[in-house]
Parts: structure tokens; sequence; C-alpha cells
């Protein structure tokens, strides 16, 4: 049995395929890229409108030039599993982005051109990776399903991207709780464009 982060209760995935390594579920998703989930995460890549224009961002996530702290240290939760080796190009490069609604929000360089988000709470949590060049024009995130038919959502986004429905963006990240699934306006120094959070 590996030990290592586990799925918080609650969670729910939409897989392709998936299998379990201990207390280790992997799942893999349908998105522009491979998005990657850890427990019983919702991993998905969000869809746009067709009305944008060219890139809404220029791709890059700054957070991953920030001089590395203390605090960016991924839990021995998530460095116990299976992971980081088989997703990350370097858990040393992870970075710490902000704490949410009481879950830690890391963003992480992937293997080939993909980047990873990464949500824990204490020994449990998730993460999803996806394409760098999916973030110029739209969000990758985690969203949690609740009992109401809301969802908590954890959303990574490129430099440029300031607000996501009513989420400021922080650390290339943003944060939303109890929130309904459908589109939401996602804003940036070039305008706003709509963005499909959650099933649609």
């Amino acid at each position: 049995m590996e030990s290592g982060l586990h799925c918080e209760v609650g969670w729910v995935i939409r897989v392709l395929r998936s299998w379990w390594i201990g207390k280790l579920s992997l799942a893999f998703a349908a998105a522009a890229g491979v998005a990657v989930a850890l427990g019983a995460y919702a991993a998905l890549v969000g869809s746009d409108d067709a009305e944008g224009v060219g890139s809404f961002t220029d791709g890059r996530v700054s957070i991953l030039e920030r001089p590395a702290a203390p605090a960016d240290r991924l839990p021995e939760s998530v460095l116990d599993s299976s992971f980081p080796e088989r997703h990350l190009s370097s858990g040393e490069h992870a970075r710490f982005a902000q704490a949410a609604f009481g879950r830690l929000i890391f963003v992480a360089p992937g293997k080939a051109d993909q980047i990873c988000l990464i949500v824990v709470l204490g020994d449990a949590g998730g993460a999803t990776c996806g394409d760098r060049g999916a973030l110029k024009n739209i969000p990758i995130y985690l969203a949690r399903p609740n009992p109401d038919g809301t969802q908590d959502v954890f959303g990574l986004v490129a430099d440029g991207a300031t607000k996501v429905g009513d989420a400021y963006v922080k650390a290339n990240t943003f944060a939303m709780d109890d929130v309904p699934s459908g589109e939401y306006e996602m804003h940036s120094a070039n305008g706003s464009r709509k963005v499909q959070i959650g099933a649609e």
C-alpha cells in the first residue's frame, strides 16, 4: 500500500480511465492537453466561448519564476505519493500560491509542456496538470461538487488574468466556494471573455 495523498471525502472526478495505488487514485480527464487528478477531484481545463480573439494572456506563469521560499515545499502527503515522480519536472520547483477555504494551493512545472495545480488539505487533496498553451485563453481548475448543487473551485491562470467570476487572481491562482456550474467572465487587461467552469 502506498502512503501519501488520498482523496478528500466528497470530491467527485470524471474519468476516462483510472487506477488505484493504495490510497492514491490517478485519473485522466478529457481536456485541452492532459488533466491528471489525485484523489476524487474533478480535474478539468475550462472551455471558452467562440468569440474570444487571439491569445487572452501571454501564457506566462510568473509565480514559477519567484525565488524559492520554505513555504514552497510540497507537503509530505504529496511528496510521498507517486504524483511528483510521474507528473512533475521537479517537486523542488513548486511554489505556494495561497491558502483558501482551508486548503493550500501550489503551482508546479509538469513534465514536457505541462503545468500543474495542487490543492492540499492535510493528507488529502488533488492535483491537475494541463498544457501551458491552454492557459493563454482558459483556466485549469479543480472543482468540488457540494450537496446543494454548488461547487468549490480552485484554478490556475496565466499572467494578465485578474479575475474569474467574483474571485480575484492571487499568484496566478483563484478560488471560489459555493458557486454554481456555468459560464464565468475571466478578466484581463485585454478585456473579458466567458469560460465554462464545471459541468455544462
